[in-house]
């Protein structure tokens, strides 16, 4: 049966009777955002169009970034917080690209890049040592204040280095000429990776030995960031099949599945961070936000990464994708774009809703269905059925008893077909909620949902 106007506000007011709630929905229908509260928005000084490289945080306070040259006579920065992100100074600027920051206790920390820095005074100043080469150095893994490893793709004098007396001197460990591997990462003293380009063919190598041999454990994809809770259980996060774990220390990977479709446009992984085992952040991915203006969007999972779930941050924050990302304990975390010196900064371990988005089918339905969550009642997490018979922007809001609303889950436009989407919050205490479906700014259907606690 085709709807009309008329037809679909008769079966609306038809349902909300029957819940005996028509009062609770005169504020529902003003589908104005409520953004959430998880993340607020923060700002680095004017940097000069410097792109960042690299943010770590040593705590919920201190933490560092730096900045990648866009010419060779551009200034590169070093940047330092103590409030945990809200006020950020310049600590030290030159005519240097800068690749990485890390420290290895709260006094003693290193940047690589056109220059090697090292800090004795938790950050505030930073004087240079000695390197292997005068080339721009690609990636470094600090894992004391006398071990160091650093990637150099230049053909002739690049590779895989090695210092073992901070820097007095160095040993060149692998040198593939124009091959060279562009990042490093160690899990510990003996065993690590890096990822390289070979013939437009991507490889991550292993060593098991500190660096002095190194074997191919994967092909087809590099690796842009890793993350390890242990010895064996790790993720791998980059441009083709943009993410992968691995339960035997990294001799072997396979993909993980992150949220697809609905409103997600951009879906790889960049950058990989973990609490423990179980709980994972990743960033990289972009929603379309009111069905045109590009957002960045965090992925997460609570089961290391057997499911991830995607979240998107406050929209009245433009920033249009994160780039890196840093947790130091459950609450407090950090996404931060590259190009636009500014990133979110979370004291609560994020928001508590979490969406994920799949296409059922794309089998033309006959109308506009808005299904019954499953499981209801639920604990933490429900799915959302609705298929739609013709494109248009579709939204799915979440509202209280009260009416008022508590997130909008979906705000995109959609092709014919039939979707559901995952609704995870820990946030809303055991009651009866509402969500409804509107295609096109028209209101398709409300149901009823119970939260059981």
């Amino acid at each position: 049966m085709k709807h009309t106007p008329h037809s679909r506000a008769v079966r609306f007011l038809s349902g909300l009777l029957y819940f005996f709630s028509i009062f609770i929905f005169i504020n529902a229908f003003n589908f104005q955002h409520n953004p959430p509260g998880g993340w607020r928005q923060q700002f680095m000084p004017e940097l000069g169009g410097q792109s960042i490289s690299d943010v770590t945080f040593l705590d919920s306070l201190i933490g560092f970034a730096v900045t990648r040259s866009a010419t060779v006579n551009d200034t590169g920065y070093i940047l330092k917080t103590s409030n945990g992100g809200e006020i950020w100074n310049i600590v030290y600027r030159s005519v240097d690209n800068y690749c990485n920051v890390q420290f290895v206790n709260e006094t003693t920390g290193f940047v690589a890049g056109g220059a090697l820095l090292k800090s004795t005074n938790s950050g505030e100043d930073w004087f240079g040592i000695n390197r292997p080469n005068q080339t721009d150095l690609e990636s470094m893994f600090a894992l004391s204040e006398d071990t160091i490893w650093l990637t150099d793709t230049e053909g002739l004098t690049g590779g895989v280095f090695r210092t073992t007396n901070g820097g007095t001197s160095w040993e060149r460990q692998l040198s593939l000429g124009s091959f060279n591997p562009d990042r490093i990462y160690m899990i510990n003293g003996r065993n690590g990776f890096i990822s390289q380009v070979q013939n437009q063919a991507l490889y991550v190598r292993k060593t098991t030995d500190s660096g002095e041999s190194w074997f191919i454990v994967d092909q087809g994809r590099s690796s842009l960031d890793m993350y390890f809770a242990d010895s064996v259980s790790g993720w791998s996060a980059g441009f083709n099949v943009s993410l992968k774990a691995t339960t035997n220390g990294g001799m072997n990977w396979f993909a993980q599945e992150l949220p697809i479709g609905g409103n997600i446009y951009i879906t790889p992984c960049l950058g990989i961070e973990g609490i423990g085992i179980n709980k994972l952040w990743g960033v990289g991915g972009v929603v379309r936000f009111n069905g045109l203006n590009p957002r960045g969007i965090l992925y997460f999972s609570s089961n290391g990464g057997t499911n991830w779930l995607f979240q998107l941050p406050d929209t009245s924050i433009r920033i249009g994708q994160y780039f890196f990302t840093d947790f130091v304990d459950k609450n407090n975390g950090w996404a931060y774009d590259k190009f636009y010196a500014t990133g979110i900064h979370t004291t609560t371990g994020g928001d508590t809703t979490f969406t994920s988005v799949r296409q059922i089918s794309d089998i033309l339905p006959g109308d506009f269905i808005l299904h019954q969550n499953y499981p209801n009642p639920f604990n933490g997490s429900t799915k959302i059925r609705f298929e739609i018979n013709h494109g248009g922007t579709v939204s799915i809001g979440i509202f209280d008893i009260t009416g008022r609303k508590l997130v909008e889950l979906v705000n995109k436009q959609f092709t014919s077909g039939e979707y559901e989407v995952d609704y995870t919050t820990n946030e809303n205490s055991s009651g009866i909620y509402f969500y409804s479906l509107r295609v096109d700014g028209i209101l398709m259907d409300t149901k009823k949902m119970i939260v059981l606690k």
